[in-house]
């Protein structure tokens, strides 16, 4: 697994235990927005303990290779603005290989094309490094930033899961599933790895 993804504006890399202080802050200043997205999400880093445990687990399980979590930087890595995940799906991810990519950006960073940067290093990383056969996202059909994401990227709508969870108010929330494979076509990104 990679070390480090630079762009030409971040850097992805995998979670160190002295960025505890900068992901608390980030999910602290996120967890109301993250809240009406993913309300288990915005649970969980709520005080400094608990982000450092957070990052442990997540060290733990990319040893495990069982699930990539990494946090995306200004590429000076003066600044935290978000994460981004690759897993490999179940049953069967490392076989296939197939993955599932996550993300999310802190409100103040929103609407600069970091994360679009970002999922697209990971792409291109799982795609030509890893030899990915299949990368999934899922997100909420009403954030329209999310979904941006995936059209950006190539990405091809497969369908729209229904009755998914529950938003905080009790209502039911659909998912909308969009993939990329080796064969579709994927926007050349300026990405470099070491």
């Amino acid at each position: 697994m990679f070390d480090v993804l630079r762009g030409s504006r971040v850097l992805v890399r995998p979670y160190k235990l002295d960025d505890t202080q900068q992901r608390f802050e980030a999910m602290e200043e996120s967890r109301e927005h993250i809240r009406k997205w993913d309300p288990e999400e915005a649970e969980i880093c709520k005080n400094l303990q608990a982000t450092h445990e957070w990052i442990a687990q997540k060290l733990t399980q990319r040893a495990d290779r069982v699930s990539f979590s990494n946090g995306i930087w200004s590429v000076d890595e003066s600044r935290f603005l978000g994460g981004v995940g690759l897993h490999p799906r179940k049953p069967g991810g490392w076989s296939v290989p197939a993955f599932a990519i996550g993300y999310w950006i802190r409100p103040s960073a929103q609407g600069f094309g970091y994360v679009t940067e970002a999922v697209g290093l990971v792409v291109a990383f799982a795609m030509d490094v890893l030899g990915a056969q299949r990368l999934e996202i899922a997100c909420d059909p009403d954030n329209l930033r999310s979904t941006a994401i995936p059209r950006r990227l190539g990405f091809k709508m497969e369908g729209r899961a229904r009755n998914v969870y529950r938003y905080p108010d009790g209502r039911l929330c659909d998912e909308v599933i969009w993939s990329l494979t080796p064969t579709d076509s994927r926007p050349v990104a300026n990405q470099r790895s070491s």
